[in-house]
């Protein structure tokens, strides 16, 4: 089970360190830092991806990686991070980029999901589900009359012809026409 993590660990090691940027440096707490943070957002993204309510979103930190997060996870305190180090400025300028992109995604997730209809109807207005219900009752209405008709059709059509003959009905394929009922 420690393979696979020490594997893993690397393979992050090795992707954080391709994409490194300038400010972020071993010698100080800032590559330390900047590994925390593409994990974090890692996370974020995952949960964002996850969910798509907008109840989902409520608090700040499901999609918001604040600096005292990240000082917690490599134990150093907030001020060095943000205020006293060389790097403090430009990662403070990383931190709020990823965060606007963060922010965008989470926008961008909410708006798709409220574009789309695929929960049915518990995602439409009142309005679009009054109008669906009376196209369809019209539609329900011309279908009955309808089949109603080809019914009766079906049934004259289906009498035997001496029957027929009685009832003085015209048969025809596909067509039945009633001229009167009665004797000859």
């Amino acid at each position: 089970m420690d393979y696979f993590k020490d594997l893993a660990d690397e393979s992050e090691k090795k992707a954080v360190e391709d994409f490194m940027p300038e400010w972020a440096s071993k010698n100080n707490a800032s590559y330390s830092a900047y590994r925390a943070t593409v994990r974090l957002k890692g996370e974020r993204i995952l949960y964002i991806n996850k969910h798509s309510k907008l109840t989902h979103f409520k608090t700040k930190k499901t999609y918001h990686i604040a600096a005292r997060e990240v000082a917690r996870a490599i134990d150093i305190a907030i001020s060095t991070l943000i205020t006293s180090s060389t790097y403090s400025e430009d990662y403070s300028g990383y931190l709020g980029k990823v965060n606007k992109d963060l922010a965008d995604l989470k926008d961008k997730r909410i708006f798709k999901s409220k574009q789309s209809y695929s929960r049915g109807p518990i995602a439409r207005s009142k309005d679009m589900l009054v109008e669906e219900v009376r196209q369809l009752k019209s539609a329900v209405k011309s279908l009955e009359e309808k089949n109603a008709i080809e019914q009766v059709k079906h049934a004259i059509n289906m009498l035997h012809p001496d029957v027929a003959e009685l009832l003085i009905l015209e048969q025809q394929p596909q067509f039945a026409k009633i001229t009167r009922i009665g004797k000859k």
